[in-house]
């Protein structure tokens, strides 16, 4: 064996001995498999997302307060679909005690914003009563695991 083909070899050796550290030890392995379902990234997407939603309803407010008549009407036009989005992230990560809950809400949401796009605010109005009565338990149970988890994992 030349020593060229030798160079190769141990340099290919070596490329895949790196290759296996970085794998190991720098890709976070929850991003390959997908999202964790765990208590703290549910606690976390709560927390992130959430704020982000409240913040955009707090902007739409202002503007409103400020003259702008639509930010605030498009902003509740917007929140059912801002809802199904934030349960959907939220399904993602749930731990399998909770997510039962989580995808029914989601899915509740996800039809009343779907009825908003069919353009009938009637039909949207009656379908949003309709589920708000369905899922009263679901939101409460969310609602109750939710302060009991995350804001236990906040202290």
């Amino acid at each position: 064996m030349s020593a060229r083909s030798r160079a190769r070899i141990l340099a290919w050796i070596a490329g895949s001995v790196v290759a296996a550290l970085l794998a190991i030890f720098v890709v976070p392995w929850g991003s390959l498999f997908g999202p964790e379902r765990s208590v703290t990234s549910y606690c976390r997407v709560w927390q992130e997302e959430g704020t982000k939603l409240r913040n955009r309803q707090i902007d739409a407010q202002r503007q409103g307060e400020g003259g702008d008549i639509f930010a605030p009407i498009t902003a509740a036009m917007a929140g059912p679909g801002d809802l199904a989005d934030l349960f959907d992230k939220l399904d993602k990560v749930a731990p399998d005690e909770i997510e039962p809950d989580i995808r029914r809400y989601r899915d509740a949401w996800r039809e009343v914003a779907d009825s908003l796009k069919e353009g009938n605010l009637l039909n949207m109005l009656t379908k949003q009563m309709a589920i708000a009565a369905q899922t009263k338990g679901v939101e409460s149970r969310i609602n109750a695991w939710t302060q009991t988890n995350c804001t236990a994992n906040a202290n």
